[in-house]
């Protein structure tokens, strides 16, 4: 996202899961790269991305083991949401 911009968090319950949004008004992720983001050490564009490309990979590894998926889609009016979907657990404090 570029700097200062506005992101978009929510929260929601989806067929007996939760469902976190986080999404953002910057250039997007285009449909060809919506795999690879999730790979470990991949940064987006032409590698002068600050950080180290394993954010995505470990949210990932931490959304699966927990019997969760993670993906990203189009944010209405340009954009990307990140979209993680983790199984509801009654009775949890």
């Amino acid at each position: 996202s570029p700097a200062r911009s506005e992101i978009r968090i929510a929260a929601s319950q989806w067929q007996g899961a939760v469902e976190i949004r986080v999404g953002d008004k910057g250039p997007g992720v285009p449909p060809a790269e919506r795999e690879a983001v999730f790979e470990e050490f991949y940064r987006a564009g032409d590698g002068r991305v600050a950080g180290t490309g394993l954010g995505l990979a470990v949210a990932k590894a931490i959304v699966l083991a927990h019997g969760g998926l993670v993906w990203i889609e189009d944010t209405p009016g340009g954009g990307a949401t990140l979209v993680v979907r983790l199984p509801a657990v009654r009775g949890v404090r």
